[in-house]
C-alpha cells in the first residue's frame, strides 16, 4: 500500500500522505466498523427481540400518543355524559312532576285527607310559580272533609248525596239570611259542568248563586248578590275570584268550598286544566286561606 503511493504521488511527500492517509483510512475504517456493529446489533436484536431500537422509539412514541388520545376522548365522553345527566336533571323531573300532579288530580277524591292537602298545596305552588317556602302551608288534612267513597266515574258523582251526607237537614241551607257570603260553594271546571251541578241539587229546593259566565254578566251577578241570599253558590273559578276582587262576595261564613272533580274529554280537572287551575289557586291563596287563619270551620272537600 506504501509503495503504491509512493508511485503516484511522489517520495517526498509520502509520509505526510501516508500519516494522513492512516488517519482517514483508519477514520473511514472506524465509521465502517461502527456501521458494521450498529447493523450487527440491529440484526441481533432483530433475531431476538422481532425489531430495532429505532422502531421500538418508534412503536413507543405511537403508543403514548394512542394513550394520550384515548385519555382524551374518554374525557370528552365523561363531559359529553355529565352534559347530558344535568340536562335531563334540569328538565325530566319537571316534566314527571306535572305529569304525576294530572295524574293524581284525576282521582284525588279517592285519596285520603293527607294526599288531598298536599295535592292542593302542591298546585297552588305549580300553578303560581311560587317556591314551596313562599307559599302558605297552612292547607293541612284536617281543612278537608273525607268524600264518598265511590267507585263509580266521577262523572256521575251525585252532588245532592254529598250535601245531604254533612248537612242531614239541611235547614240552615234553606234558611240562609246572609248576603253575599255563602254557607257551601260549588268550584268546578265549566259553566256546561256548573249547570249539571245545578240540575243535581235542584231536588234539594235551596236558593242557589249562578257565578258563572254565559248566565248572567258580572256586573248583574253583584247586583243579584247584594239584594238576594243564597245557600249555596255554584261558579268557575275566574267569575269567582273576578267578584270576591270586586268585593261583591266574601268568605265570612262559608263552611265549604267544594272542589268538582269533573273531568274533560282529556281528563283534565278544574285543578290541572290550564284555562282554569291558576284563577282556582289564586282564589285559594288569595281569598280562602287568610279565611282559615282566622276560624278553623272553613274546609276544603274534594268531589
Amino acid at each position: 500500500m506504501k509503495y503504491y503511493l509512493a508511485k503516484v504521488i511522489g517520495d517526498d511527500d509520502i509520509e505526510s500522505e501516508d500519516e494522513q492517509y492512516i488517519i482517514n483510512h483508519s477514520s473511514d475504517e472506524q465509521q465502517h466498523t461502527d456501521s458494521e456493529e450498529d447493523a450487527s446489533f440491529n440484526k441481533n436484536n432483530e433475531g431476538k427481540d422481532g425489531e430495532t431500537m429505532t422502531t421500538k422509539k418508534r412503536k413507543k412514541s405511537s403508543k403514548e400518543n394512542e394513550a394520550q388520545t384515548e385519555k382524551k376522548l374518554k374525557t370528552d365522553a365523561t363531559n359529553d355524559a355529565t352534559t347530558n345527566v344535568t340536562t335531563n336533571a334540569k328538565t325530566k323531573p319537571k316534566g314527571k312532576a306535572k305529569n304525576l300532579l294530572i295524574e293524581t288530580g284525576r282521582e284525588i277524591h279517592k285519596f285520603d285527607t293527607e294526599v288531598q292537602a298536599t295535592f292542593l298545596w302542591t298546585c297552588v305552588t305549580h300553578f303560581l310559580n311560587k317556591p314551596p317556602s313562599s307559599a302558605k302551608r297552612n292547607i293541612h288534612s284536617k281543612s278537608f272533609i273525607p268524600s264518598i267513597n265511590n267507585k263509580n266515574n266521577n262523572n256521575d258523582h251525585n252532588m245532592s248525596s254529598f250535601l245531604k251526607q254533612h248537612y242531614t237537614s239541611c235547614k240552615k241551607l234553606k234558611n240562609w239570611k246572609h248576603n253575599q257570603t255563602f254557607k257551601v260553594i260549588i268550584v268546578c271546571i265549566s259553566a256546561r259542568r256548573a249547570v249539571s251541578i245545578l240540575k243535581d241539587i235542584a231536588p234539594l229546593k235551596i236558593s242557589m248563586a249562578k257565578l258563572f259566565p254565559k248566565h248572567m254578566a258580572l256586573s248583574l251577578q253583584k247586583d243579584a248578590l247584594e239584594k238576594n241570599k243564597y245557600g249555596i253558590a255554584v261558579g268557575t273559578p275566574n267569575r269567582l275570584l273576578k267578584l270576591w276582587q270586586e268585593d261583591a262576595l266574601h268568605l265570612k261564613k262559608t263552611d265549604f268550598i267544594v272542589i268538582d272533580c269533573w273531568k274533560d274529554a282529556k281528563d283534565f280537572t278544574v285543578c290541572t286544566l290550564k284555562d282554569t287551575s291558576p284563577n282556582l289557586m289564586t282564589f285559594i291563596e288569595s281569598a280562602v286561606l287568610p279565611e282559615m287563619e282566622k276560624r278553623e270551620d272553613l274546609n276544603f272537600a274534594f268531589h
